[in-house]
């Protein structure tokens, strides 16, 4: 059975779309993502959280370098 949307709900859709319009016409040109960086700001964030097991940083390094 299918959901039910309010009117509401497609403007801040439409709204979201409009708004990243750009980004989203260039995602099907070049098919790049913004996603390694995203995961690399979540390590970097991680590491300046406070001290963490050194084995972690052993391990998940090398996936950046």
């Amino acid at each position: 059975m299918g959901r039910t949307f309010s009117a509401s709900t497609h403007g801040k859709v439409a709204q979201t779309v409009k708004h990243h319009q750009t980004g989203i016409l260039l995602w099907f040109h070049s098919h790049l993502t913004n996603g390694l960086l995203q995961g690399i700001n979540v390590w970097f964030k991680r590491q300046n959280a406070g001290p963490e097991d050194n084995e972690t940083l052993r391990t998940s390094l090398p996936w950046f370098i």
